[in-house]
């Protein structure tokens, strides 16, 4: 009974070791591609910070218009003024969607673990196929009655357990 309690802790050991393994891996591969995804979330919000003054740039642009559509056809200087704001506007908008350009370039180019994803689906097939296969061992060495009480087992070679032979009893 103690070689299984222990056998158990140190299965429990070993399968703890794997997760945090996976989890560091995980981070490991994860932790660049979150660091560009920030910048490009960054690079977005100074994009819409530029995009909403040139939105306010493009009200005042707006309302010099209408004002130098009611002044009248002659010349003013409220019309300079109207093709001044514009063209700050227009500044505004190029370098918005420069930034916005970059930004979305750098969360595109935010990858899945691949890495992290394979080894744990190794992982998973591994302890499977080894839980399988223990499990396999233990039906060929224990013996149960009609009511499933196990009632013997035998703890000499009586089967071939390991993959090399075909699971006869040995002497058969």
């Amino acid at each position: 009974m103690a070689d299984i309690e222990a056998a158990l802790k140190e299965i429990t050991a070993d399968i703890r070791t794997i997760v945090q393994g996976e989890i560091e891996l995980a981070k490991a591969e994860v932790l660049p591609g979150a660091k560009k995804a920030g910048l490009g979330a960054g690079l977005l919000g100074a994009a819409a910070v530029f995009g909403m003054l040139a939105i306010t740039v493009l009200f005042i642009c707006l309302g010099f218009a209408f004002t130098n559509l009611f002044w009248g056809h002659t010349a003013t200087p409220v019309g300079a003024f109207g093709f001044g704001f514009l063209c700050a506007a227009g500044v505004y908008l190029l370098i918005a969607a420069i930034l916005a350009l970059i930004g979305l370039l750098n969360v595109k180019k935010m990858k899945s673990p691949q890495a992290a994803i394979a080894q744990g689906q190794k992982t998973t097939d591994a302890v499977g196929a080894a839980a399988s296969k223990g499990l396999a061992n233990v039906r060929m060495l224990a013996t149960r009655d009609a009511t499933g009480q196990i009632v013997t087992v035998y703890s000499g070679p009586r089967r071939l357990a390991d993959d090399q032979g075909d699971g006869q009893a040995i002497g058969q």
